[in-house]
């Protein structure tokens, strides 16, 4: 697959964590497997939680290693991908290595839970006939063009992986509510981009064309260009009113933070656009 697609990714704090002195509770990851497999997640930490960017970028990590290890005991045959058992495999296999992650901290369970490993998870999984999104939680996605938002969710409250491993009194999600949900399954030869994002996208949409990230080179090129390039649109402006003597200033455009992943097929011959605008 190193030879038909080529990655790259980026995360930037919210305009509104910033603000309330948090970190980023986004995360993302992806690996690429010769001409077996592209796998990518980004995920996005509960705000309420208190330090769930930990989970994040653990969560991350363990989805893309338990994604490989899922490949490795299937194969990459494009059928596997409709199996349910496939998708709830893979489901146990990351929740197994959340919970003894939990349990080697020093803490309450059902409160670790609660403070660090709280996170949606949205990924895609491209491989030799077939390219498939999947989720539990919201997010957004783009195919070949085609803008889709997952969620919002009632009352702004997103299934979490991890309340599997908490009571369904707890958390009030059946457990059906925390299965993976495959939301696309399309062939791979007509896959020319591919860009899965956290909510944070959805502003970000609204103030920059996001075809920007496929289309210039130079974020293929540069590992760190999608995060400069985001930290720049959340850039707070100042500007002085000369008249009245003051001092005005503006915040980012991304209230919350902001994390994505862009896949696209190589070109064949031909310079791209090496332009950040």
């Amino acid at each position: 697959m190193n030879e038909l697609f080529e990655i790259a990714g980026g995360t930037v704090l919210g305009r509104e964590h910033l603000r309330l002195g948090k970190n980023n509770q986004d995360a993302f990851a992806f690996k690429v497997v010769d001409d077996y497999a592209v796998m990518a997640i980004v995920c996005d930490g509960c705000s309420a939680g208190a330090h769930t960017e930990v989970g994040a970028k653990l969560g991350a990590s363990i989805a893309i290693e338990s994604l490989f290890s899922n490949l490795a005991e299937w194969g990459i045959d494009g059928e596997n991908v409709y199996v349910r058992f496939f998708w709830d495999r893979l489901r146990e296999r990351i929740l197994s290595r959340v919970s003894y992650a939990a349990r080697s901290m020093n803490g309450e369970f059902k409160r670790t839970i609660g403070d660090y490993f709280l996170f949606t998870m949205l990924g895609t999984l491209i491989l030799p006939e077939v390219t498939v999104i999947f989720s539990i939680g919201d997010g957004v996605i783009d195919i070949n063009g085609r803008l889709i938002e997952i969620g919002p969710f009632p009352n702004n409250q997103p299934p979490y992986l991890s309340y599997s491993l908490l009571d369904q009194s707890i958390t009030g999600f059946s457990p059906d509510e925390l299965r993976f949900t495959v939301h696309s399954v399309t062939p791979t030869d007509e896959v020319q981009t591919v860009l899965i994002g956290t909510d944070g996208v959805m502003d970000l949409s609204r103030a920059f064309p996001l075809n920007q990230f496929w289309e210039n080179d130079l974020y293929f090129k540069n590992p760190d260009a999608v995060r400069r390039r985001l930290a720049l649109i959340n850039k707070e402006s100042v500007k002085i009113d000369w008249e009245k003597g003051e001092v005005n200033r503006e915040g980012g455009l991304l209230p919350d933070d902001t994390t994505l992943v862009v896949i696209r097929r190589k070109k064949i011959g031909g310079e791209g656009n090496g332009d950040i605008c």
